[in-house]
């Protein structure tokens, strides 16, 4: 879990270098799929990005969506790819809220 937490915190701290660009709670599913076409080193870039900003500061880690023992965030990024690719009728939703339906589908918190 510290390694997870760890990766997070770099993942979130390199957000500032995309500040002057999209954020995914700007960019809509849509829109990131045009962006990445010609750049796909930037997907799990964002992606990861989004994952990180998630972890450490969304309202819903912790009530709607918890980490298993174990989980990484690269698995995260495929599990968020996976649902951007399996549910194309999201793609108009912010990155930010289709990261959290995904990752609320893979992992959500017991009740």
């Amino acid at each position: 879990m510290k390694r997870l937490a760890g990766a997070f915190a770099f993942a979130f701290a390199t957000a500032a270098a995309i500040a002057a660009g999209p954020t995914m709670y700007t960019m809509t599913g849509n829109q990131f799929e045009q962006w990445i076409a010609a750049d796909d080193q930037s997907r799990d870039y964002f992606l990861g990005i989004a994952v990180a900003a998630i972890a450490s500061k969304d309202k819903a880690v912790g009530t709607l969506i918890c980490w298993p023992e174990g989980a990484t965030q690269p698995q995260a990024v495929k599990v968020i790819e996976k649902y951007m690719a399996d549910h194309p009728e999201t793609l108009h939703f912010s990155v930010h809220d289709i990261s959290i339906m995904a990752l609320y589908d893979a992992f959500p918190c017991s009740k």
